[in-house]
């Protein structure tokens, strides 16, 4: 199995434009196997040609979008905050062009494990999981290094966590990152029964 690490976000200072950080890995030993990192520059030629010659010279969602598909499509998606920003804006973008989305096997959010305030997920936080400083083609690679680094922490803070993994085919750090996904899938989907 393979996990599809991205950060896709609007670009901060530059409008129209947009950032995408994407990382195919193996899920066991979170080797990389393909990546993207660019900016993405608006399909709008006069919004592109206002931010000078290294920016207008990116290119569109529309050159990328096979690519992004064929990376995506049918693979565990993860990132942080994902089901917030980035899958929402991917959505929309593939829709803006009028080509299928594509469809992940599953989506592991990250932002539910930074939130446990477990000792772990402090360090993680601390090495720089879930943050936005960087902008999307940095902090994809941030915050994988800094899921990484974490693994190498488990057994410090999770011994029985790196035995007794839920998911067999996944790296320990990358199944608990998930278990916590799963808990607050679990209890959104129950608060949703419950009104």
């Amino acid at each position: 199995m393979v996990i599809a690490f991205f950060d896709f976000k609007k670009h901060a200072s530059f409008y129209g434009f947009q950032q995408l950080g994407l990382k195919v890995i193996t899920s066991n030993k979170l080797e990389e196997i393909a990546s993207v990192s660019t900016f993405i520059r608006p399909s709008e030629e006069y919004l592109a040609l206002d931010h000078g010659c290294w920016l207008g010279t990116a290119p569109t969602f529309s050159d990328l979008s096979t690519r992004i598909y064929c990376l995506l499509d049918g693979q565990v998606w993860m990132g942080h905050d994902i089901d917030q920003i980035d899958i929402p804006n991917l959505m929309a973008e593939f829709k803006k062009i009028g080509e299928k989305p594509p469809t992940p096997r599953d989506i592991i959010d990250a932002v539910h494990f930074t939130a446990s305030e477990t000792e772990l997920a402090k360090a993680a936080v601390h090495l720089g999981l879930g943050s936005t400083a960087y902008g999307s083609v940095e902090s994809c690679r941030k915050n994988l290094e800094a899921i990484m680094r974490c693994g190498s922490m488990m057994s410090l803070f999770e011994p029985d966590k790196m035995r007794n993994s839920d998911y067999n085919d996944m790296n320990p750090i990358i199944s608990l990152i998930k278990s916590y996904d799963d808990k607050a899938q679990a209890t959104s989907s129950l608060s949703k029964l419950t009104l």
